[in-house]
């Protein structure tokens, strides 16, 4: 049974070992502290009701806000991880992206901006909590600022995702993370996303329950 995020019936080496050995002999680049100040600066700079959710987040979760990198593949690479998908998987014009997530103690609950859904892979061990989140009560969205009202929204699924296993992630609900240790590492995954399907749907592509 779905519910936000599950397991699939899915193995394939090459496809996580292609990946790896991007993320091992790239030295991706991550954001310097000056950097990740300026991206959480940036975030803050709303207007009245985007910085009162902002607000109201740092309240509740923490005031370290977390820092998201996304780095593309070279083409080459992500043809081949693509061509090792299922024929019926790999037609929905998937994209592939190496994803590090570094810093901070939260990420505010949260919509993605393209992807409805993704296939996602931890390389890195689990030290936050994914949550998933629905409405109380109505609020207004907005296009470049995805990120819901805390005080309008109830935690209605968490998941520790662990490493070495392929989920079916849905991108299209309000979505955080939270860190659980003091072990402040960086969290690589690999992402292979999806965005004219729904989670449930792709879901029952891998698994037939």
């Amino acid at each position: 049974m779905y519910n936000y995020i599950s397991k699939i019936n899915f193995h394939n080496d090459l496809i996580t070992s292609l990946a790896k050995n991007e993320i091992d002999n790239n030295n991706l680049q991550l954001p310097t502290p000056a950097e990740r100040s300026h991206l959480e600066n940036r975030l803050k700079y709303k207007h009245n009701e985007i910085t009162r959710r902002f607000e109201r987040t740092v309240a509740l979760h923490g005031s370290r806000i977390k820092t998201f990198v996304q780095y593309s593949l070279v083409h080459d690479i992500k043809r081949k991880i693509i061509d090792e998908l299922p024929i019926h998987i790999s037609v929905l014009n998937p994209q592939v992206a190496v994803q590090v997530i570094t810093g901070g103690q939260t990420c505010t609950p949260h919509k993605d901006h393209s992807r409805t859904c993704s296939m996602f892979y931890l390389y890195t061990e689990p030290n936050v909590k994914t949550s998933w989140w629905t409405k109380t009560e109505n609020f207004e969205e907005f296009d470049d600022y995805r990120y819901g009202d805390p005080d309008k929204l109830k935690e209605a699924h968490s998941e520790i995702i662990e490493p070495h296993h392929w989920y079916v992630f849905n991108n299209s609900e309000f979505h955080s993370i939270h860190r659980i240790s003091n072990n402040e590492i960086n969290r690589i995954c690999l992402i292979i996303e999806f965005t004219d399907i729904p989670a449930s749907e792709l879901y029952k592509l891998f698994n037939n329950d």
